[in-house]
Order: C-alpha cells, then structure tokens, then sequence
C-alpha cells in the first residue's frame, strides 16, 4: 500500500483524501488520472490491495473510499460490515466498484451503508468525479442530521429533567455530564458568578486525566473590564486555539492554569441578568467548534436558565410555607389567635395562586428555546438548497420559499407571545404625553389609503404616563380597523371623555362589525374573527391591548353590532 499525493493549485479548503482499495493496479492508475482531471479539487490518494489493507488505511480518516466488490481476502460487502463494526461508522462516504452490473448487489451495498455503485468498464472521469462529489456530501450531510437528531434528544432530556425535578444540582450535573459526553470534549462546568465578578464552579463533568475546578474561587482581574457586557448582552465566546496569540494576556494565563487549549463559553441569563456561564473546555488539542454545537449549547444554557428560576421560586414558597407553619403553632393559643391564622391562611392561599401565575409567565422564556430550532429548520433547508443547486425543481423551489415563509411568520407568532409574557414586568419610564401629536404619529406609520377618513376629536388630552404602552393600545386598534375593513375607504373616530381621575378614550370604525358570539372572545390570547392566514394576524393583539390597559389600572369595553361598525373603549389614568 502507498500514498500518492496528487499536485494542484487549489487551496487547502479544497483537499480531499480519497481511498482506493482494489487489487488491480490499472484500474487505481485510471482512477487516479481521472481524479487528477478535477480543476476544482486536489487530492491524495491512499491505495490498498486487500481488504485488510484497505481497513488499516481507513484510521486516516478518507473522505471517501473507492471500493473493489471483488478483493482477494474478502468481498466489498463484507468489507463494509467490517468498517461499520471496527469503527462504529454509521454514514460511509464510499463507492462499490464492480465488473459486473449486478442489481442485487448494488441493492445490498447500498443497504450495507454504501453511498453509489458504480460498474468499472462505464465509469468515465466526469461520472467517477461526480460521484465522489455525492458520496461526501451525502455522507456529510447524514451526518449533520444525526448531530440535529442527538441535540434534540439532549434538549429534550434535559427539559424532562426540569420538569420532573426542581433539584437545581440534579439538573445541573446531567447537563454538563450529557454535553460533555455528546460534544466528546474534556471538562464540561456551570460557573456562577458573586458580586465581584469573581465565582465557582458549581457543576462540572471532567475527563479523569485531566484537573478538576469544582467550587474552586476563580478570579480573572480583566472579566470584569473586557468582557461582562459582552456576556449581558447574551454574545457567545468561541476560542478554538489559545495560543493563537489573538486572545488577552490575563484571560489566557487564567486559562491555561486549567490545561484549556480550546473552549466555547455561553452566558446563562436571568431576567436579563449575567447569572454565569456554560462552559465547555478542550484540554488535550486544539479545536474548532461547528455552529451545530454552539447552537446545542445555546439552547441548554436557556434551559439551564428556567431550572434556576424554577429551583429559586419553589425554595421562596418552601420558605413561606415554613413561616406560615411556624405561625399557625404560635397563634393557635386562642381564639383570636386561631381567626389571625385563618386570615393568614387565606392571604397565603391568595398568594399561592399568584405564584401559580407567575409560574406560567415561563411560557415566554420556553418560547425563546422555539427561535433555535427555527433558525436550525431554516438553514437545513438552505443548504439542502444550495447543494442540490441548479438540480432543483422549480415547484421544490417554490416549496421551500414557502417553508421559510412560515417559518417567519412562526418568528412573528413567538415574538408576540414573548411581548404578550413582558407586559407588566418591564420598567417604562413615566413621561409627558400629547395624546394628539401622538395620534398624528401612529396615522403617519400606518398609512392608511388617501380614501379612508380619521377624525380626531380636538380635545385630546396632555397627560402623565408610559408613552410607548398607550402607543401600543392606540395603534392596535387603529391598525385592526383599517386592517378589518371591508371597505377600500372608511372612516374611524377617535374621541375622548374627561371622567374625573382617568380618561376614557373611544375608537369607533363602520366597518363590519364584531357578531355577539366573537365580543367575549377576542381579548383572549391566540382568538380572532378571520383565520389567522388571511392577513398574517397572529391573534394576540387586542390580548395586548387588553393586558396593557388593565396593567395600567383601566378597563377595556366593545360595542359592536354585526355590519353596523365597532366602538373599543379604553380607560386610562391621569
């Protein structure tokens, strides 16, 4: 067996290995001229004459292997099972070479994990070159739908966890032992910070020939300058060589004390708080990371994120369940001490509920773990796009246009969910209001036609309050009657009535109308009139304008009656 490296001109990026395993001499001489006649590949070829040669090479990792059905110690077939057991590959990049056009076989090579089959007197330079193309791509992009596969199983394993066990530390240390098993790395740890910025690890998964960090008290003295707002801001840190010499001086020297040679570092966010970071570091080489890995661990670090709020909030209501035990012993005394316990009780049960809902408001940060298989769905299909190329259909175009279509009008569905969840826990900054000029500017961002008529009544009020929530309710409502309306032109009124502590504004359209059955219905979340693909309507609007009107202590109302217009009626404090 010899290697023969092939000379081109083209970069590194465009190098492949290719593995020749046949007996005869002549015909690896052809396939090595017909490789050599590829302009947009150079190549080096690895050749062997038997099977067992052939699986000795394949340690060096080929990116594709050009088979001999007929080898003097055993068959193709049976070289492929051997491949598969000896080095638990599941996606082979190779081509069975035959001289015989057999059906049968070609059927059972490709069971046997073979990408093509090929007959050795047709094979020309331009079907053998494209072949190969197919068989790594093929090969690669198996592969890459197997990583998909793994991660989604992870996430959701991890999720289960959560969901099953409010044990933070259970939660953590199946985290890094999971990730640290399925990115094959060398130390996988959930670091907190304190105050200072300084912290511990408080989880780690670590390979034994390499140090542990856990709940050592590290301190790096250029985080805080260099690299907290980063972190805030939710930003990923990838280093795939440390001594490549681009990185700062103390966050190596910091690192290097741990044996790291490459690592991937992702913030663990609470509220918008830097809470710590999911940490995954190569000890024993350097490494470059894939996008599919740093996707994986994105995803963990928000569910990492909803098992410490889950963990913190259950240990706030143990608390106060053991200070209402504690009370209930010493008021039981008497009988003005049993009634004080009864009250209590009941504050306590009304509290309990409110923490019931605060328990679902977590419905907007798993929406956040919805954006990533998102973004995963919509680049798998374009590079399935791009590498089919010009081979693609136009009615298969079409179809995948209209998938990345739906895929963001899904991006639009989350992001008013995620908006519907932040009502009422976002400080917004009081301010003067000229609810006149404001209105002239919602009409001016919506562009209604020359045709459609909106009169504004000339007593509109100067008032003190959030700005951008009574924005939000005003342009939702104009928004849905112009949108609503069956008419090109049309007309809507905005009035208002002074009513002593609030004022009470109308928005009136003659449009058609709300039917009775729908007016109790639409202020809930995800309900509408007309399907929500008629108009790209997500259903959650009126939902936010109802949400915000009561959060700033007023009342929503509708009149309507069916073709004869709708008038919404909001109450909104001094």
């Amino acid at each position: 067996m010899k290697t023969v490296p092939l000379k081109s001109v083209m970069s590194q990026n465009q190098h492949r290995i290719v593995l020749v395993v046949d007996d005869s001499l002549e015909d690896r001489n052809i396939y090595r001229r017909y490789l050599e006649q590829d302009n947009k590949y150079s190549y080096t070829i690895l050749e062997a004459e038997t099977a067992e040669e052939g699986l000795k090479l394949s340690q060096r990792e080929p990116d594709v292997i050009l088979l001999d059905f007929m080898l003097p110690d055993f068959d193709g077939l049976e070289f492929l099972a051997e491949l598969k057991a000896k080095y638990h590959l599941k996606h082979l990049p190779i081509i069975l070479l035959t001289g015989h056009g057999d059906e049968t076989i070609a059927v059972k090579a490709i069971k046997g994990g073979a990408q093509d089959y090929l007959v050795k007197g047709r094979i020309a330079s331009e079907s053998l070159r494209h072949a190969v193309d197919n068989a790594i791509k093929t090969a690669a992009l198996e592969t890459k739908i197997e990583q998909q596969s793994q991660r989604e199983r992870l996430i959701l394993q991890i999720t289960q966890q959560i969901r099953q066990s409010l044990e933070l530390d259970r939660i953590l240390d199946t985290t890094v032992s999971e990730v640290r098993k399925l990115l094959q790395t060398d130390r996988v740890v959930i670091f907190r910070f304190n105050k200072d910025w300084s912290g511990a690890a408080i989880s780690e998964s670590v390979a034994p020939e390499f140090i542990s960090i856990l709940s050592k008290q590290i301190y790096d003295p250029c985080f805080g300058n260099n690299y907290v707002e980063h972190y805030q801001q939710g930003r990923i840190r990838i280093v795939s060589d440390l001594d490549s010499g681009k990185l700062n001086k103390c966050y190596v020297n910091m690192l290097a004390q741990f044996q790291v040679k490459a690592n991937l570092v992702v913030p663990i966010l609470l509220d918008e708080n830097l809470w710590g970071l999911l940490i995954v570091h190569h000890c024993s080489t350097k490494r470059k990371w894939q996008q599919i890995e740093v996707e994986l661990l994105e995803q963990l670090a928000t569910q990492v994120s909803i098992a410490i709020q889950q963990a913190e909030l259950y240990h706030q209501l143990e608390q106060e369940l053991n200070e209402r035990k504690r009370n209930e012993a010493a008021l039981l005394q008497s009988e003005e001490n049993l009634r004080q316990i009864n009250a209590r009780l009941l504050q306590m049960t009304n509290q309990y509920k409110q923490r019931n809902q605060e328990l679902d408001q977590f419905a907007y940060i798993v929406s956040h773990d919805l954006k990533a298989p998102l973004r995963g769905i919509a680049n798998i299909s374009t590079w399935i796009e791009e590498d089919l190329g010009q081979q693609v259909a136009a009615e298969t175009r079409k179809n995948f246009n209209m998938l990345r279509s739906r895929l963001n009008n899904m991006q639009n569905l989350i992001d008013s969910v995620l908006n519907y969840s932040r009502i009422g826990r976002t400080q917004i900054a009081i301010e003067t209001i000229c609810v006149a000029d404001l209105l002239d500017e919602i009409i001016y961002s919506l562009q209604p036609l020359s045709n459609f008529n909106i009169v504004i009544s000339p007593q509109m009020p100067t008032l003190q309050g959030r700005k951008v929530l009574l924005q939000q309710v005003f342009t939702n409502l104009i928004s849905n009657a112009i949108k609503h309306h069956h008419c090109e032109g049309g007309k809507i009124e905005i009035s208002v009535r002074d009513l002593d502590t609030c004022y009470e504004f109308s928005v009136t359209d003659d449009g058609p109308g709300i039917a009775p059955e729908y007016q109790n219905k639409i202020f809930a979340i995800f309900q509408t009139v007309e399907y929500r693909c008629k108009n790209d309507s997500t259903g959650i609007g009126l939902a936010i304008v109802k949400k915000i009107v009561e959060t700033e202590g007023g009342k929503m109302s509708l009149e309507s009656q069916l073709n004869q217009g709708a008038k919404f009626r909001f109450t909104w404090l001094k």
